[in-house]
């Protein structure tokens, strides 16, 4: 009886034995998949923070085209809101010139005479001082803000 107790322990352990040398073959061919997959798992994971970089990096850039196209559409609104403003200082300046022309005495008011020769002075001299442009301006601005600011244009 001891015989077979012991003859079952051997062919049990020959069988463990041998059951896992069949296996190695499939045990290492696993560790090696193992091994390939955390490779590429860590491969991916630098292509995943190299495109986080470049994500980053997108972002600042719109972010910062966003901002010189908001500073370039803010220019261009005050460029022709400037240009809306001299479009009127025009509409004003012509008839009093006019008026001038055919009478030396103007009887105009301290705005609209400061103005005259402000923009008299812009338009024949062709440089415009700031004392100048703040006398045209206040004085377009004073009569005709709404429109301005609503930018609507003048049909000249």
């Amino acid at each position: 009886m001891c015989r077979k107790i012991i003859s079952s322990l051997i062919l049990t352990s020959l069988g463990v034995i041998g059951g896992a040398l069949l296996r190695q073959p499939e045990i290492n061919r696993l560790k090696k998949d193992i091994e390939n997959l955390k490779k590429e798992y860590a491969d991916l994971e630098k292509k995943l923070e190299t495109q986080d970089n470049q994500i980053r990096e997108l972002k600042i850039r719109y972010l910062t085209l966003k901002g010189w196209q908001f500073l370039q559409k803010f220019k261009e609104r005050r460029y022709m809101r400037g240009c809306i403003i001299y479009e009127y200082a025009l509409k004003e300046y012509i008839p009093i010139l006019k008026k001038a022309e055919r009478t030396e005495n103007l009887n105009m008011d301290t705005k609209e005479s400061l103005f005259y020769a402000a923009f008299d002075r812009i338009l024949n001299k062709g440089v415009m001082k700031d004392k100048d442009r703040s006398s045209v301006m206040n004085y377009i601005l004073e009569k005709y803000k709404k429109d301005i600011n609503n930018y609507q244009e003048l049909d000249l």
